[in-house]
């Protein structure tokens, strides 16, 4: 392929070879010494307190409502209408959720239609908003924020695609109670398959603690002060999971987390040079751009639908994808589940969006075939 989603340069000859001679050298394979390290790394680098790393940013996304539920209760939950299906299915999985209510996106930064957000807040009076920071664009605004304030509603963010984006000069994942971040192959930096959790809540960090291992005691910081008739060593304080990493997946972070600050530099150049040269008449150009951390070059067609253009694109050797999942209420899981269900906006992402991964390898030779095949559609 000319330009792939998930180049295998994400993971240099360097690193196989230190992976290689950790497998060959190390003693523990399971969950230890370097999981700790690279959750310490992480929190050193995102500006947080807490981070708890796991299988997979699917299995952050459910580890954190539940442990949301655990601490403060089951809730009406809204997510936007365009976004990745592991933010809306915890609402789902969890038999406890008293509602789950899409809300349309906006075409600004991704993030929520604020006029109907505030219609939902009115007539369902929501516990948790799931924000979701798309395609490397920080989603969220002071109004946004300010809306949650004075309605009482706990904000949690998904920032799989989004490691290092800013809002109001701090990194996105550090607006709610916490943020979650996937490291699969194609992100910014990759543990093959992996995910990590971040907050500044002392509580919230201990109940994950509880529910990535099943719910042992033993991973409790106090497990010390805590009684139990059990056996100590098999005692299960939470009906938890097990979203346990590996050690050679932390060990692999490690050494990408040095890296990820001239990814997103590379990204980011990627993309301001893409978006200055897409033809606006054609396209959608008019993004809010601050503080991005370069995910992927939008494709949003002003005029026609993608099929055509993914075919185009498809036989250029130029690997595309719709727009995330399109309008999720359309997916046909959906269709068990009861909410208002009026998305233009995601309607439209939907039927004229498609997007092009970008990563730190991608030159600007690679960008201008893009936009010669785009530029003259």
């Amino acid at each position: 392929m000319f330009w792939n989603l998930m180049p295998k340069e994400n993971i240099s000859d360097h690193e196989r070879k230190e992976l290689s001679n950790f497998i060959l050298n190390t003693d523990k394979y399971t969950q230890g010494h370097y999981v700790k390290q690279f959750e310490q790394d992480w929190s050193a680098w995102q500006g947080c307190k807490y981070s708890v790393f796991v299988n997979s940013g699917s299995s952050a996304n459910l580890m954190l409502v539940k442990s949301l539920y655990d601490l403060y209760g089951p809730g009406g939950m809204i997510c936007q209408a365009c976004t990745w299906p592991t933010n809306i299915n915890p609402a789902m999985q969890l038999k406890e959720s008293t509602f789950l209510q899409l809300c349309d996106n906006n075409l600004n930064n991704f993030g929520f239609d604020i006029e109907q957000l505030k219609n939902y807040i009115v007539s369902l009076k929501p516990d948790y908003l799931f924000l979701t920071h798309i395609l490397g664009f920080n989603g969220a605004t002071d109004e946004l924020i300010a809306l949650c304030q004075e309605n009482n509603i706990k904000i949690i963010e998904d920032c799989c695609e989004s490691h290092g984006a800013m809002f109001n000069g701090n990194k996105v994942g550090n607006i709610g109670l916490a943020g979650t971040f996937s490291f699969y192959y194609g992100h910014h930096i990759t543990t093959i398959e992996g995910g990590m959790i971040s907050t500044n809540n002392e509580e919230l960090y201990h109940q994950l603690l509880l529910n990535r291992s099943h719910g042992f005691l033993r991973e409790h910081p106090n497990k010390e002060t805590i009684e139990t008739s059990c056996d100590r060593r098999f005692t299960f304080l939470t009906d938890g999971f097990n979203f346990r990493n590996t050690e050679i997946n932390a060990y692999l972070g490690i050494m990408q987390l040095k890296k990820l600050d001239n990814n997103i530099k590379v990204r980011n150049n990627n993309y301001n040079y893409y978006i200055s040269k897409l033809d606006s008449l054609k396209y959608e150009t008019n993004f809010n751009s601050n503080g991005i951390s370069s995910f992927a070059m939008p494709i949003i067609s002003k005029k026609n639908n993608t099929k055509d253009l993914s075919s185009k694109l498809t036989d250029a050797g130029i690997e595309n994808r719709p727009f995330i999942a399109g309008n999720l209420f359309k997916q046909p899981y959906m269709k068990k589940v009861n909410m208002y269900n009026s998305f233009p906006n995601a309607d439209y992402l939907h039927n004229n969006g498609l997007y092009v991964g970008n990563n730190q390898f991608v030159e600007y030779t690679m960008i201008d075939k893009l936009l010669h095949i785009l530029n003259n559609e």
